[in-house]
C-alpha cells in the first residue's frame, strides 16, 4: 500500500547564528524537550504575533533599557554645530 502524500505550504528559511546563540537556542529547546527547529519556530511565531498585535494597537513599547536611553537623550540634548545653527536661522525666516 502506497503512503499518502499531503500537499503542504511549508518553505525553508535559513538564518545565520553565532555559535553561542545556537548553543543558547539548543539549550532552551532541550529544556522544553523539543528539537531546535521546533523551538525556533514556536518562539519566533509567538513573538511575531505579539509584535504584530502590539503594532496594531499603536502604542510605543520600549524595554526598560530603551526607555532609559530615550529619557537620557531628552535630558541631554546635543549641542548644535555652527552649520546646524545657520540652517535653523534660514528655516525660521
Amino acid at each position: 500500500m502506497a503512503a499518502k502524500r499531503y500537499k503542504t505550504n511549508n518553505c525553508w528559511t535559513r538564518i545565520m547564528l553565532s555559535e553561542s546563540d545556537t548553543r543558547y537556542l539548543a539549550h532552551a529547546a532541550r529544556l522544553r524537550g523539543i528539537s531546535l527547529n521546533e523551538y525556533v519556530t514556536q518562539v519566533a511565531i509567538a513573538q511575531a504575533r505579539k509584535d504584530i498585535e502590539a503594532a496594531m494597537e499603536h502604542p510605543i513599547v520600549m524595554t526598560p533599557c530603551e526607555l532609559s536611553a530615550f529619557w537620557n537623550a531628552l535630558n541631554s540634548p546635543v549641542a548644535l554645530t555652527e552649520k546646524q545653527k545657520n540652517l535653523a536661522r534660514l528655516m525660521v525666516k
